[in-house]
């Protein structure tokens, strides 16, 4: 149950990117929930049935959702590492081609110099 709800919390968070007119989170939000649903081998009966429960035992539900918040904490670190590698590599690329241009600009100073001594 905690993949799926992991599974689950992330859609939700997804369909924040969607229009938020009522038919396109169904129609989007819809297939994304079964897809899961699917994955997990259970149908949407079956997962309210298991709210409910978890629901009743709270004391559960709790242990299950602090699992569920690892999990999370861990892909949020694991985006952050890329996306801080993602950004060192586009700043490096960019102070890279600074530099380039920089120096060809040097150096067509010093061609326009020396063309202009003669």
């Amino acid at each position: 149950m905690t993949g799926l709800l992991t599974e689950v919390h992330l859609v939700d968070g997804s369909l924040y990117q969607v229009s938020q007119n009522p038919d396109s989170l169904y129609r989007h939000g819809m297939a994304r929930y079964l897809a899961v649903f699917k994955q997990y081998g259970v149908d949407s009966t079956q997962f309210r049935k298991s709210v409910e429960y978890y629901t009743a035992n709270p004391e559960k539900m709790q242990v299950m959702y602090d699992q569920i918040m690892d999990v999370m904490t861990a892909k949020t670190d694991s985006m952050n590492k890329v996306r801080e590698k993602y950004d060192k590599a586009k700043t490096d690329s960019i102070t890279k081609a600074q530099a380039k241009i920089q120096a060809a600009k040097v150096d067509s100073l010093k061609k326009l110099k020396h063309t202009t001594k003669k």
